[in-house]
């Protein structure tokens, strides 16, 4: 079974931003092939017709009638070639919007590494003494505790 290119890997061909494992499929495999070509005649014709309709909204020129004419005919394609630039960009768009999810993620447990390194740092700092004489605070302060109750008594 061979794998052809999908439609995002088509589009960034048509782009001109494709990859020598590309290019080489492209030449072994007749229906990639096709598929880059359907797709780029479609995206001539709506070029074209898109021209013509610019040419048509100037009156003042010769050709302005025939334009109008041939408007409608060109046109008949622009729901063909809309379909197919629908397809292009969706690929693209849900490729986007993973790598963002992925950034957000990441950022997120950035987030909270900081948050747990916040609290070693609080703990270190709200100590009185250096942790290796920690033993001797405690045991200064359960006599001092010792102390005050023998006195309440």
């Amino acid at each position: 079974m061979t794998n052809h290119l999908s439609s995002e890997q088509i589009s960034r061909c048509i782009a001109g931003d494709i990859a020598p494992q590309e290019r080489q499929h492209l030449h072994d495999c007749l229906e990639c092939e096709t598929e880059l070509a359907r797709v780029q005649a479609l995206l001539s014709d709506f070029r074209s017709a898109v021209s013509q309709w610019a040419e048509a909204q100037q009156p003042d020129r010769p050709h302005a009638r025939f334009a109008r004419q041939t408007q409608w005919r060109v046109l008949r394609w622009a729901p063909a070639v809309a379909a197919a630039a629908v397809v292009t960009v969706i690929p693209l768009y849900k490729s986007f919007q993973e790598r963002e999810r992925q950034a957000e993620a990441a950022q997120a447990a950035q987030a909270e590494q900081d948050a747990v390194l916040l609290e070693r740092i609080d703990l270190q700092l709200s100590r009185t003494a250096p942790e290796s004489l920690q033993p001797l605070m405690d045991l200064i302060s359960d006599t001092k505790t010792d102390a005050h109750e023998g006195d309440r008594r």
